[in-house]
Formats: structure tokens, sequence, C-alpha cells
């Protein structure tokens, strides 16, 4: 018989297994978090890229590798901390219609230490226009 979702959590979370969960504080929030997650995203991307041209994404028939996602988090990040000036701590906003690029932007964004946010940017509900990057 198949497992239930609670069951099969519970079996990944378990103690000594790679999803453990503990409690910890987090900003005065008590809280279960990963045992084994990397301390920050930095170590996740530096992972990722290991995986050279394997799939990371797929949309709507589009693939796009490991590689291929970490050259255009890269490009980037060049142009948000070189040209735009973003640096650790700004606000940045990141419009996208859940494409792969997107997720380049967020990713960029943790990595430069910034906040950022999906904003979903609609002319005609009145947002404005993002600036072309």
């Amino acid at each position: 018989m198949a497992m239930s979702w609670q069951e099969a959590n519970a079996a990944v979370t378990a103690p000594g297994q790679i999803f453990e969960l503990i409690d910890a504080e987090v900003m005065g929030v008590k809280t279960q978090i990963f045992k084994n997650a990397p301390p920050h995203l930095g170590l996740v991307f530096a992972g990722a890229r290991g995986h050279g041209d394997k799939t990371f994404l797929v949309y709507e028939g589009e693939t796009w590798s490991f590689a291929k996602t970490m050259d255009h988090v890269d490009a980037l990040a060049s142009l948000l901390v070189n040209t735009y000036k973003v640096k650790k701590g700004d606000r940045v906003a990141v419009a996208d219609r859940s494409h792969p690029s997107g997720k380049c932007g967020r990713s960029r964004l943790a990595q430069c230490g910034c906040a950022g946010g999906p904003r979903d940017l609609n002319p005609s509900r009145g947002h404005s226009h993002p600036a072309n990057l």
C-alpha cells in the first residue's frame, strides 16, 4: 500500500534523514528548520553549478540546464551590481510571468543580499512599467 502524504513527510523529515527537521528560533519566532540545509543561498547556487548540462527547468517545452541558468544568473548579477548599483540590503521588485528568466532574477537578488519579491506588473491595471533590464 502506498504511503499517505503525512507518512511520506514524516519519513523524510525524521531524525537522521536528509530533510530532518529540528526546532529553532528564527528572528524571535519558534519554528522548525531543516537540520542539513546550507546556511546561505550562495552554497545552494555553488552546488547547482556542479550539475552542468543536466536539466534544471522545463517551461512550456523550453529546457534550461543548470549551466544555462547559472549563466543567466551571473549576467543579471553583473547588470544589477555594476550598471544599476544594487547592493546588499536594497529592495528590488522582479517583474516576470513565471518564466525561467524570472527565477534567475530572484535567485541573483538573493545572492546579492537584496530583498526581492515577485511583482506582476500589468499596465492595464495601472501598474507602472518596469525598467528594461
